[in-house]
Parts: structure tokens; sequence; C-alpha cells
């Protein structure tokens, strides 16, 4: 009797072990995307590569209703991308507009101090966005890496 009350313990306490490791490492929110602050959402770089079309300012509406307020976006024409770009440009079109905000990385001939500002119309631009592979239209950008020739042509 004593045999069988022993084995009836260890194998509730091997069970309680499985179990309790299998919801550990269920809610640990680490799936592949650490330091991404998803709570385990996948997430999936999107790299799209362009030409810029049009680079707007942020404005500022009704100070008090905030009625008519815009963000800073960049509008590319996407010539070609990585497998998520490329599915995303399928499913929205070739020109896509981006959000930018405090946190995108922006940079300009290699100046990474680099704003919004010094993007022009016709640069060539590289935009780079972390979402889940649902995300929808706009975008917001993570890291801008433009080319353009103002710097190459100052010095002629």
């Amino acid at each position: 009797m004593k045999k069988i009350t022993l084995l009836a313990l260890i194998g509730a306490l091997m069970l309680a072990l499985v179990g309790g490791t299998a919801v550990a490492e269920r809610g640990s929110g680490n799936s592949g995307n650490s330091g991404s602050g998803n709570s385990g959402k996948k997430v999936v770089t999107y790299n799209f590569d362009g030409t810029a079309t049009a680079v707007t300012l942020a404005s500022t509406g009704d100070p008090v209703t905030g009625v008519g307020t815009t963000s800073d976006t960049i509008t590319v024409d996407v010539e070609k991308g990585n497998k998520a770009a490329r599915t995303f440009v399928d499913k929205n079109g070739d020109s896509q507009t981006f959000k930018v905000d405090s946190n995108t990385k922006i940079e300009v001939n290699e100046n990474e101090d680099a704003t919004l500002e010094d993007v022009q119309v016709g640069d060539e631009v590289k935009v780079q966005v972390k979402a889940p592979p649902s995300a929808t239209a706009p975008l917001t950008a993570r890291h801008l890496h433009v080319e353009n020739e103002d710097d190459e042509n100052e010095d002629d």
C-alpha cells in the first residue's frame, strides 16, 4: 500500500512539474521576438526600396481640438523590396506613404543626424518597417536611408 501511495505521489509531482513548465514557457512572451515589445505577437521586417515622390512635414491644426493636425510622411514609389514588402505592395500598390515619427531613424548621405527636412522628392530611399504580417497602410517607418545628389553636386 505504501508503494502505491508513493508512486501516485511521484506521478502527481511529475505531472505538476511538466504542466508548470509548459505554462511558464507559453506565458514568457518570448516567441522569437526578443526586445520587440509586442507581447509575443509575430513581427516581420519590411524593406522597401524606391524613389521619394512626396515629403510632407507635420502641420498642426486647431490648437484646442487638434482638428487638421497631420503627421510627417514620406511617399515612395516602391521599385523593389524583400518578400514581406513585395507582398504588401502587391496588396496595396506601388505608391506607399509611410508615417515618420520621433522614433524613426533618418540617415541622408551617411549623415545620421538628418531630419525629414533633408529628404527631397526624387531621392533614392530605403524604408525599413517592423510590423505584424497583417499590418495595414500607412506603415510607420523605423529607418529611412536616403541617397541624394545634393552633396555630390556641391563641389561642381
